[in-house]
């Protein structure tokens, strides 16, 4: 990498950040969080086709912990293992004594462990939104077909919505002129991981909703997400749309 190329990549790195931190939680208005999102993602997007394949990757991986709300324990990884696999990091379950999931672990290079988190934020607070609006649908059925519905809405809402991430990921995968950046971030990534015990669980056989899982596909293609991608085609011929938001 030149001396003039790093420093035009660390510039647009800064700038990404700058954008990121524009939210509601740090004063921004609404519209002004979502604007800076959408062009974070333009700016991504950018970042990616002005890396060659012959560019090399010195940044240090890191890791963050983050929770996430109770309800969502049993769910929410189905969305993160998209968001992996969008933002080029690892995701791995976090688990207490008990083996029950309390929240996830994102490692990667900076930026992207930046971007993942920030789009992790956004999906959880529509996933909370969608859920509290279907929730009035069954508040009047007994503890356990409630218990029922709520599970079935999230398996339609997260199954949907890792769809779609995947979609945005493998059209942005295809914009791409070489592989050489994404082979080399996952094997520093790998090496950083290599001492990282991780445990697997299996999602319990329940009884289905059919009305709340519809619901939940439903709710998830009503959360917007940017690819900042213009208009591709996602792996099964299907067209993205150009979204000027991440989420609503």
């Amino acid at each position: 990498m030149t001396e003039t190329n790093k420093e035009k990549r660390e510039a647009l790195i800064a700038k990404i950040k700058a954008l990121l931190a524009k939210t509601i939680e740090n004063g921004a208005t609404e519209q002004e969080a979502l604007t800076a999102a959408a062009k974070a993602a333009e700016l991504m997007e950018k970042y990616d086709i002005e890396i060659g394949d012959e560019e090399d990757v010195d940044d240090e991986v890191i890791n963050n912990d983050h929770t996430f709300p109770p309800e969502f324990h049993n769910h929410i990884m189905t969305v993160s293992m998209a968001i992996a696999e969008l933002c080029e990091v690892e995701v791995i379950g976090l688990v207490n004594d008990a083996r029950l999931r309390t929240g996830y672990r994102i490692y990667g290079l900076p930026v992207d462990v930046e971007i993942a988190q920030y789009l992790h934020e956004i999906i959880i607070t529509a996933m909370k939104y969608e859920m509290t609006r279907a929730s009035g649908g069954w508040m009047l059925y007994v503890p356990r077909k409630r218990e029922i519905a709520q599970h079935s809405f999230l398996d339609g809402l997260t199954e949907r919505l890792a769809e779609r991430i995947r979609e945005l990921a493998w059209a942005r995968q295809h914009k791409k002129t070489g592989n050489a950046l994404v082979v080399a971030k996952d094997a520093l990534i790998k090496a950083a991981m290599e001492d990282v015990e991780t445990f697997k669980t299996r999602k319990r056989r329940r009884d289905v909703d059919g009305k709340a899982l519809l619901n939940g596909l439903e709710a998830a293609n009503r959360i917007n997400l940017n690819p900042a991608l213009g208009s591709e085609r996602g792996p099964n011929g299907g067209q993205l749309k150009s979204d000027s938001r991440f989420a609503n």
